[in-house]
């Protein structure tokens, strides 16, 4: 069914009754001079980075609000004394995020936060119990938790804040010989002789979602724009799109690198704290991810089995909207001689069809890691 938009119809008090909630949550903040507002507001240590700016909705005191949130990732290529111990055992993660509505202003023309500062501090019932983010989008490099040094936890004034991880169900560095692995793994005599280093410390490594995902998951696609939850108890959360796709789905439109199916079937939830990964089955009419959930029975969980805080948080990639955009720019046409000379295609080039934005799909090679000398291993949940 179809109809025509004219633009004269006119907006009444009535309709905007009737649609209060879409008018509350209007979104005045743009993501980019947010980003940098947040830095400037809020990254409180040269060490630390806000990396991107994402939407999300929320009940907030007995309210369905729509909020802008940004993580509090450490940098560890901005330490000011960049040894050993500062990188692998001291600090080990970031923490907490910045996170406030999309249409509130402060009287200096700033954003309103409802959570802020360090330790985050929350004027609103959206509490963060679990604040450290040991995996995310910098965290590049292996590190080691519950050593002999203290974890760096958060400034506090002129002061810091330490603190140990508590984890139990962390893989543990073990005996001499796994140790004697693992510094050979990790192409570092430290790990061997550092005296820091215990039997019972964490050792921590594939921290950067993207590629603990795509050494965790191989057979999938993952987007490249990753964005963090807040739960309902408190822990924080990313969750990433994965796709399946082939190139050998007959008399389909190809795209740039030759796919021609792709679906957005898979969810991957990833701790922020412990990097336990679950993928979650998101399109079960997919014969793809059904065939994929067939041979890794234990992988796959029914959608369903993702908590409620969770799910409701989860939101649409941007990614396949731009693709079938690209597509029905040229197929939207009716008339075979307009189709033919491409006459009111929207796309400067309508020979071939691309990923949009080249830079939203995650693809590979495997991250930092990797490229830094880092080889690649399927990780287990805390690894």
């Amino acid at each position: 069914m179809t109809r025509d938009l004219t633009g004269e119809a006119r907006l009444t008090e009535r309709d905007i009754r009737a649609n209060r909630p879409t008018i509350d949550n209007v979104r005045l903040w743009d993501r980019d001079p947010l980003l940098q507002t947040f830095g400037q507001l809020q990254e409180i240590r040269t060490y630390y980075d806000f990396v991107s700016v994402d939407d999300d909705r929320y009940w907030i005191d007995g309210q369905y609000r729509q909020v802008l949130l940004s993580p509090r990732e450490l940098n560890s290529g901005s330490l000011p004394t960049r040894t050993f111990i500062n990188e692998r055992l001291t600090f080990t993660h970031g923490m907490g995020l910045t996170l406030g509505p999309v249409n509130q202003v402060t009287s200096e023309g700033l954003p309103v936060l409802f959570i802020k500062d360090l330790p985050p501090v929350s004027s609103v019932s959206l509490r963060v119990t679990r604040p450290e983010l040991y995996f995310g989008e910098l965290a590049d490099s292996w590190v080691f938790a519950r050593t002999a040094q203290k974890e760096f936890d958060y400034p506090s004034g002129e002061q810091n804040i330490f603190t140990s991880y508590t984890e139990p169900g962390a893989s543990g560095v073990g005996s001499f010989l796994r140790r004697l692995v693992l510094a050979t793994y990790l192409r570092s005599l430290k790990v061997l002789l550092s005296s820091d280093i215990t039997s019972d410390s964490a050792r921590m490594y594939f921290r950067n979602i993207r590629v603990r995902a795509r050494t965790a998951l191989p057979f999938l696609l993952f987007d490249n724009d990753p964005y963090l939850v807040v739960s309902d108890s408190g822990r924080l959360r990313w969750i990433l799109d994965a796709y399946t796709a082939t190139s050998r789905y007959p008399y389909a439109q190809p795209l740039d690198d030759g796919t021609t199916y792709m679906r957005n079937s898979v969810k991957v939830v990833i701790d922020a704290f412990d990097g336990t990964v679950t993928a979650y089955v998101a399109d079960p009419r997919d014969p793809l991810v059904l065939t994929l959930a067939k041979v890794f029975s234990r992988i796959f969980q029914p959608l369903d089995a993702m908590s409620r805080d969770t799910a409701g948080a989860s939101a649409l990639p941007r990614g396949p909207v731009s693709v079938q955009t690209d597509l029905y720019a040229t197929y939207h046409m009716a008339e075979p001689d307009v189709f033919y000379h491409r006459r009111t295609s929207g796309r400067a080039d309508s020979s071939r069809t691309t990923w949009p934005g080249s830079d939203w799909l995650f693809r590979g090679p495997r991250g930092a890691e990797t490229a830094r000398g880092h080889p690649p291993l399927l990780a287990s949940p805390h690894s």
